[in-house]
């Protein structure tokens, strides 16, 4: 084995340059990313992103050369830019994350519910990205904890990993969060398994939905007239949230399976996956 140089390519022949992977972010970035830093100027943080996506996986950062001692046959391997937004050094963190998501599962079935924010909060999230993400896990949690603990639902302590999602399918900007709850929570006093009273959901629709809609905007207003307030917007509480007490807030349950390995592979193929890559 032998490390290629930085440039690496005084020593590769033409055959090797095409082990680079055809089709991919980085050849379209290596044909055409100059070019569109050229013509519209995007800030530094964009043209850093590009040029390390660019060079990902290519001789210009250097890489390790394996040669069979038989056949003399040699195999290439490129280093990685490292880039928090690139699509393949993030892939492995995708398929770790997803591993360790598995060995944490309980040996129960799950429901896969998500809970949305209404677009007309979008403004404050772009404002205020870090709280207001905050703001949903924590709403999101004490509502399925609250109705996972009363009787006439569950009545335990339910399990809940969460990945948040800032975009949809069409790339707009549409923040809402997929929840991988047990179906079912543990009881406290008893040290039981306790199940849901019903066969498919663990609280009732309406229940769900506006237990998250009152702790989500209560949440909200203690938050934005704190004195050391943390979210700061040009409106008020009260000119935010208009309308949104009566809206009905979009909150998705679907039918628990014990066959969590779909909703893993699910939730795990938009882990660490920015929308801009």
């Amino acid at each position: 084995m032998s490390v290629l140089s930085a440039t690496g390519q005084a020593s590769i022949s033409g055959d090797e340059h095409s082990l680079r992977p055809p089709n991919s972010i980085g050849q379209l970035f290596r044909d055409w990313g100059e070019i569109y830093i050229d013509t519209f100027c995007p800030d530094l943080r964009t043209i850093k992103l590009i040029r390390a996506v660019r060079a990902c996986r290519t001789p210009t950062l250097g890489g390790q050369c394996y040669e069979c001692k038989d056949c003399g046959g040699k195999h290439y391997h490129y280093f990685s830019c490292g880039h928090s937004h690139c699509p393949i050094c993030q892939g492995i963190k995708r398929m770790q994350w997803q591993d360790r998501l598995g060995v944490r599962m309980l040996p129960v079935p799950y429901a896969h519910i998500t809970f949305t924010v209404p677009h007309e909060l979008n403004g404050l999230i772009r404002k205020n990205p870090a709280p207001m993400f905050n703001l949903l896990f924590q709403s999101a949690w004490q509502t399925i904890r609250k109705v996972c603990a009363d009787e006439s639902n569950v009545g335990g302590l339910p399990g809940m990993t969460a990945v948040l999602h800032t975009w949809g399918s069409d790339l707009k900007y549409h923040v809402h969060l997929h929840c991988l709850v047990t179906f079912g929570g543990y009881d406290r006093q008893s040290g039981e398994w306790r199940w849901p009273k019903r066969k498919r959901k663990v609280a009732r629709f309406r229940k769900l939905r506006g237990g998250y809609r009152s702790i989500f905007l209560e949440q909200l207003e203690k938050e934005m007239e704190a004195k050391k307030r943390v979210i700061n917007y040009h409106e008020n509480c009260e000119m935010v949230t208009k309308g949104l007490t009566k809206k009905s807030w979009v909150v998705n349950h679907q039918h628990p399976t014990a066959d969590t390995k779909v909703i893993e592979e699910y939730l795990g193929r938009y882990t660490c996956l920015p929308a801009s890559c």
